[in-house]
């Protein structure tokens, strides 16, 4: 599937947390090492257009629902 809003770190992290994986799970569900995962989280690392639909695919992630969690979060800084 095609993405036009690119993943972030905090995002990665959100979307992990919501679904009660570690990094470690994470890492394991995608093939890739916990340290890369970790990076990619702390956006040190840009991520191939595969492995973030790999990322996606296992979290559920669409435009849709990473559009919304950005305007709630959004939202709630201004609170």
């Amino acid at each position: 599937m095609e993405y036009n809003i690119e993943l972030q770190g905090r995002d990665l992290i959100t979307f992990r947390n919501a679904h009660s994986l570690s990094r470690r799970q994470l890492a394991e569900k995608v093939g890739l090492s916990y340290s890369y995962i970790a990076a990619i989280e702390k956006d040190e690392v840009r991520i191939s257009e595969e492995t973030e639909n790999r990322i996606r695919d296992i979290l559920g992630i669409t435009d849709h629902r990473l559009e919304r969690y950005r305007s709630l979060s959004e939202a709630l800084r201004n609170v």
